[in-house]
Formats: structure tokens, sequence, C-alpha cells
């Protein structure tokens, strides 16, 4: 191939490249941030498990050219995360930095599918042992309204959706004192 035709070859790459990104939507950008945000997430029945730190959420809405969302994407970041027993605040453990990439895809304006990740909980307690922690990447279906993650996977559910009652008991009776 000649310098010439090479010359060409990119030179009508490079317009192509530039015609499609000039005629892209740019994405919608929305971004939030929670000093000192709390949440209530767990239930211990007399008393609730709270959650307090920074929060930095930053969604991007990405759209065809007929206008319609193709996708959702969800930058997730909580900092100075604290969990702690809501009716006794000396009851706590540090959580550090949580964060995560959500990303949800659409078809004819309907969510097909999600994918998640990063590391989204961490509750350790001081000796080491994980209570709640989330850390990989999940994929769930919408159509066939199936879960599979990878990577560490402790929650109040499995991806069965089956209820973890040790793993709740256990973080229960640490934040009852």
């Amino acid at each position: 191939m000649s310098k010439r035709t090479a010359f060409l070859y990119f030179l009508c790459a490079s317009f192509l490249a530039f015609s499609v990104n000039a005629l892209a939507v740019p994405p919608v950008v929305e971004r939030f941030y929670y000093e000192d945000d709390l949440t209530f997430p767990f239930d211990c029945g007399d008393f609730e498990v709270a959650q307090m730190g920074d929060l930095w959420l930053t969604f991007k809405y990405f759209f065809n050219e007929d206008g319609e969302l193709t996708k959702l994407t969800i930058n997730y970041t909580m900092q100075r995360s604290v969990f702690f027993n809501a009716n006794n605040p000396d009851i706590y453990l540090k959580a550090n930095a949580d964060t995560g990439i959500t990303e949800v895809r659409f078809e004819d304006g309907l969510p097909v599918e999600l994918r998640e990740r990063g590391a989204m909980w961490h509750m350790v307690l001081p000796g080491g042992e994980k209570l709640f922690f989330i850390a990989g990447i999940g994929i769930y279906d919408f159509l066939t309204d199936t879960y599979d993650h990878r990577g560490i996977y402790q929650w109040l559910f499995d991806e069965n959706g089956e209820f973890n009652a040790e793993l709740t008991e256990r973080m229960c009776e640490y934040f009852a004192g």
C-alpha cells in the first residue's frame, strides 16, 4: 500500500469518526453530594442500625438520536462511612469508602440489564470478620429475572433471594452491645 493510499484511508476514517461523534447525543449528567448522609438500612427489632457518611452520586442518562433512553450509569461513592446502633451511637463500625458503578441498559424504553461493579458495602468487625460485604460484579437480567454475582457477596439476601438469617443475627448481636 502506498503512503498516499494509506493517508487517504486514514483521512476517510478520521472524517467518519468525527461525523459520528459530532452527531452523537451527549449524555445528560446530574451530580449530587450529601454531606453526613444518614440512612437506616437495617432493622434489628428493638433498634435500627444506621449508616452515616458523605455520599457522591453521578447520574448519566444516554439517549439515542430519537430521544429514547438507552443507558443509565450511576457512580456511587460513600466516604467516612460509619454504621452504628441508632439508639446507642457508642456501638459503631467504621466502613471506610464504598464505591460502585451501576449501569442499566434499556431497549424500547424498558430496562433489560443491570450491571453493578465495585465495592459497595463494607461492614467488617474489628477482628476482620465480614458481616456485610459486596464486591465484584453483579448482573441482573430483567427479562429472565436472574442475578449472577462474581466476587464476594454477603448480604441480607443471597443471590437466589433467600433471607440470610444467620448473617443478620450476627450483625444485630454486634450492634446490640
